[in-house]
């Protein structure tokens, strides 16, 4: 994703020789707001969506002057069969007044409305108080932007003071989900399992930049988020080197594979033809293939105490060969208790 006033994305060091993004046209900083000191507000309220938030098809906004008129981008959203928009919020400690120019407009044509801002790490105060202000503007919802500064020895602590403070200042009653890289293989320095109190996990497969082809970019984006028990819903790319064909493959992949929802980065880099790719498939809201996280926290607890040798799946289906074995160990784990 976009960091903002540089006007560069940070690189998801992948395979095939990429590290990082080219700089992209347009970059600007947006001004901070000063009018929110963050202290004394009581915890947000907002009502509960009948649907989760991420689910169906939404467009990703950076730079709301670089995509096009309010106007025009509402008639096409609706046009594309989107759910929702995301747009860009918060950098950092930073408010982007930008999304209390399009929240009304959105809600009216029936869009759900995403605020993301872009975190470093180094205020989750000031972020989080940034991420408030972006709902007080008509967000339904937030995602947090977390790439390359927490690939540190601090990382899962800075993960951790994010989280105090966004319950701090924003609450439980607010959906967030956090977006970062898409093959936890090639990120192991990435606290991952650090944003597992998000309530969704929504992995950038920008395939393109990958050299990878988008349903192969998919499985093993999912296979990867498996062990975190979070909805997924991946957000592929309609900038740069992506294809029509391929957006289309994107979408049916990931609603074969059940995904919730889907999305796209971004709007201002999208070409006509790729815009136009988007809206070729319908997207239904699906049940994610994810297990629920207490299923997840069952097979590591096993795995801890020994009853199996290896991580399995959650929803996988067990031979009796395996089924058997659990028992043995579970009699041979009794057997050293009481001996």
């Amino acid at each position: 994703m976009m960091t903002g006033g540089t006007g560069k994305a940070p690189g998801q060091r992948v395979p095939g020789g990429h590290n990082e993004f080219d700089s992209l046209p347009g970059g600007h900083t947006a001004p901070a707001w000063n009018g929110y000191t963050g202290a004394g507000w009581p915890e947000i309220t907002k009502g509960v969506p009948t649907v989760n938030p991420w689910e169906g098809k939404h467009i990703w906004i950076w730079e709301l002057d670089q995509s096009g008129p309010v106007d025009r981008i509402m008639s096409q959203a609706v046009a594309l069969g989107l759910a929702g928009v995301l747009v860009k919020g918060w950098d950092g400690a930073s408010f982007w007044p930008q999304l209390g120019q399009i929240s009304l407009a959105a809600h009216q044509a029936g869009l759900v409305v995403g605020a993301w801002g872009y975190s470093y790490g180094r205020d989750p105060a000031g972020e989080a108080a940034a991420a408030r202000q972006a709902l007080a503007v008509g967000a339904d919802w937030l995602v947090i932007d977390t790439e390359a500064e927490y690939e540190a020895a601090t990382g899962a602590a800075m993960a951790g003071e994010l989280k105090a403070a966004f319950q701090s200042k924003i609450g439980s009653q607010v959906p967030v989900a956090y977006s970062s890289f898409a093959l936890p293989a090639y990120h192991p320095a990435f606290p991952f399992a650090a944003f597992e109190w998000c309530n969704a996990a929504l992995p950038q497969v920008y395939w393109a930049d990958f050299g990878m082809a988008p349903a192969s970019a998919l499985t093993a984006c999912l296979g990867g988020y498996r062990a975190f028990g979070l909805p997924v819903a991946p957000v592929g790319q309609i900038y740069g080197q992506a294809l029509p064909a391929d957006i289309e493959t994107f979408l049916q992949t990931s609603a074969d594979a059940g995904c919730p929802g889907v999305s796209f980065f971004d709007w201002q880099g999208a070409s006509a033809a790729n815009l136009a790719a988007v809206g070729v498939l319908a997207y239904e809201a699906g049940v994610n293939p994810l297990p629920q996280q207490w299923q997840a926290n069952i097979v590591k607890q096993a795995l801890a105490a020994g009853l199996i040798k290896q991580y399995h799946e959650p929803d996988a289906q067990a031979p009796v060969w395996f089924v058997l074995q659990v028992a043995l160990n579970a009699l041979a784990a009794v057997g050293k208790n009481t001996g």
